[in-house]
């Protein structure tokens, strides 16, 4: 674990064999990387995705069954889909975190 850890979530078909921000680590003494792939195709003519909010749930439980990423601050890099993605991911955290009785 180093100082920092950064987690590379690209949008679309793009994450197919991405090494996207493992040259962060090269350049950056102490920086873990890390990228996460999901399938998404970029039309229903291709086929359906899981909807993002599922998608962004069990993203959330993947990090927080990841021990290698526990302790250091986590910075998210993202694209696209992969942006609304982690949207979705901290807005499931915050809920789990401070569940609101009674919020409208």
């Amino acid at each position: 674990m180093g100082w920092a850890d950064t987690l590379t979530i690209l949008g679309g078909g793009a994450q197919r064999g991405a090494r996207s921000g493992l040259w962060l680590a090269r350049d950056i003494p102490g920086l873990a990387a890390w990228t996460l792939a999901y399938d998404a195709p970029p039309t229903n003519w291709f086929g359906t995705a899981m909807p993002i909010q599922d998608r962004a749930k069990n993203v959330l439980e993947c990090f927080l069954g990841c021990r290698e990423l526990r302790g250091a601050p986590l910075i998210f890099v993202c694209h696209s889909l992969g942006g609304l993605v982690v949207k979705q991911v901290l807005r499931a955290a915050d809920a789990k975190v401070m569940p609101r009785s009674g919020a409208v």
